[in-house]
């Protein structure tokens, strides 16, 4: 499963919590960006609670849930 982002005018691919940029004519691995918003969390996210807001943990990156037009979301934040 993979979607395409874009944060702050750059586009990403994310594919199993995995960020890609375009270069050239394929991509590169990247970090993932602070306030991206997905609607699948990574393989292995495990809910955790930090001051009494829940949050997902996966690969050193929070993601804190919401609800967008009745869909679960999950917005990239640093702690």
């Amino acid at each position: 499963h993979s979607q395409t982002v874009v944060v702050q005018n750059v586009t990403y691919i994310v594919a199993d919590g995995t960020y890609y940029q375009p270069s050239g004519t394929g991509y590169v691995v990247v970090n993932p960006p602070l306030g991206v918003t997905v609607t699948v969390l990574p393989p292995g996210a495990v809910q955790t609670t930090v001051n009494g807001q829940v949050y997902f943990l996966a690969n050193g990156l929070y993601y804190q849930p919401a609800m967008l037009n009745g869909v679960s979301v999950y917005t990239t934040v640093k702690l």
